[in-house]
């Protein structure tokens, strides 16, 4: 393995430097996406002391709302709020970037190699776009990975303790979002594997399954003793097996293909090498199955949205580093090292100066209107998450109401329970202070004499007489 020169190491930290401060920027200034305000909006109910699952719609794990619901009883019910939460999910992806260092280190033993993994990884498209949104699955890849690290220190270094913090770890992941069950799955294939070939003791899978089911079972027995469990289990495990919206892999993948068209094959090739290899790296090996079956799964098991695959891409920027950095140490000097790094990332760092165009004012503008002309008691019809996030909402599902998204599963599994959703009834019989016209024919609802429209496209504000 060649010694890198000081050079060729600044080189790839300024590059991440660069990435890592254009992501703050779009994390202060960029544009929310409405499953941000969806997250906000449930953590406020938390704080309201409302269930999950029994008092409103929900279907992702709850961990990250109990998470924030201190900032906003810091910080108050306002926009400020919300730029402390991006900061603080800002401060994950900072840790997730931290993990994939660290867990190259211990795989590939080289600064180089380990400084490279983080570069690949912050100039994936998809990646950057979603780690820095309030949104479940950001802690959940950070505490992923860490129970990832714990795995392959376990490897290194003999000490069960580490495979009992790596359950922990990944347990903690799974309580943020359920779909840590992929990786929990790629493990039970290790752990398999490793008992039939004689590497690992029962002992490891024992250890790992204690630590796994430590936080599990006192989440469940706080389910079950507070009435929610059955509620939960219809939301976020029915429901979501028998979604009828369908997303498909190309329509979440085609950005990244576009903007990271080097990375992509590197990656899948590296891991495809390192796992043929019989004399690499056993720690190695984890690393390219696990980066390898994260991807493979969320494909096989359908509806990939785009951030699903952060786990899998802070996984693969390691087996793609140790392709590239291998290559590039047989066939090429430094400046043909300094050259091809450019490449690799110049169309992502194109993307992400772009990405900086596309601010929030819009969003924090219509947030506050709704504050402003507001109190605590009145009741707001969103319907899409797209400006409600400190007021009560008209009915249990108040947001994935289409036919196709959550309403319609629902109604699907429970034999109609809210078959007699009416937007337009609940609206006249509760009259909400502010109206949205999403899934609402205002017209034939025959609303005008109750609401008037207000400067912003489809909001309605209740008529003074009322």
């Amino acid at each position: 393995m060649a010694i890198s020169s000081a050079r060729y190491v600044r080189f790839v930290c300024s590059f991440i430097c660069v990435f890592l401060l254009l992501n703050l920027f779009v994390s202060i200034f960029g544009e929310y996406n409405k499953d941000e305000f969806e997250h906000i909006h449930s953590a406020w109910y938390v704080l309201k002391g409302f269930s999950p699952y029994k008092d409103f719609y929900q279907h992702h794990h709850p961990l990250l709302w109990y998470f924030l619901a201190p900032f906003i009883l810091m910080f108050g019910e306002n926009i400020v709020s919300v730029a402390i939460m991006r900061f603080v999910i800002f401060l994950f992806f900072l840790g997730i970037c931290f993990f994939v260092y660290l867990i190259s280190m211990k795989v590939l033993k080289s600064k180089e190699f380990a400084l490279i993994s983080v570069l690949f990884l912050v100039s994936v498209e998809i990646f950057t776009k979603r780690s820095i949104e309030i949104r479940p699955d950001v802690p959940q890849v950070f505490f992923g990975l860490v129970s990832v690290f714990f795995l392959i220190k376990f490897n290194y270094e003999k000490k069960y303790v580490f495979v009992l913090l790596s359950g922990i770890f990944l347990s903690i992941s799974f309580l943020f979002l359920q779909k840590s069950v992929f990786l929990l799955l790629a493990y039970f294939f290790i752990f398999v594997w490793g008992l039939i070939s004689m590497e690992l003791k029962p002992r490891v899978a024992l250890c790992f399954g204690i630590g796994f089911l430590s936080p599990l079972s006192f989440y469940f027995i706080f389910l079950f003793f507070s009435g929610c469990f059955e509620s939960y289990w219809i939301t976020n495990w029915i429901v979501n097996l028998n979604y009828i919206k369908k997303v498909s892999f190309m329509g979440s993948m085609k950005d990244t293909l576009r903007f990271n068209f080097f990375f992509w094959p590197l990656a899948l090739a590296s891991c495809f090498y390192v796992l043929c290899q019989a004399g690499a790296d056993r720690g190695l090996k984890w690393i390219a199955f696990l980066g390898a079956a994260q991807w493979g799964m969320l494909i096989f098991a359908g509806r990939p949205q785009s951030q699903y695959f952060m786990l899998s891409i802070a996984l693969l920027a390691i087996s793609a580093s140790c392709g590239f950095a291998t290559m590039a140490d047989r066939f090429m000097n430094e400046n043909k090292k300094i050259l091809s790094v450019f490449i690799l990332i110049l169309s992502p760092l194109i993307v992400n100066f772009i990405s900086i165009s596309r601010t929030n004012q819009d969003q924090k503008e219509l947030i506050e209107f709704v504050l402003e002309n507001t109190e605590d008691s009145d009741l707001v019809y969103d319907g899409d998450a797209r400006f409600n996030l400190y007021r009560k909402d008209l009915h249990y599902f108040w947001y994935s109401v289409e036919d196709h998204k959550g309403l319609g599963t629902y109604n699907r599994v429970t034999n109609g329970f809210y078959k007699n959703y009416d937007i337009c009834e609940l609206i006249k019989f509760k009259m909400p202070k502010i109206i949205s016209s999403y899934q609402l024919d205002f017209k034939s609802c025959d609303l005008s004499d109750f609401y008037s429209k207000t400067r912003y496209e489809g909001l309605y504000l209740k008529s003074n007489i009322f």
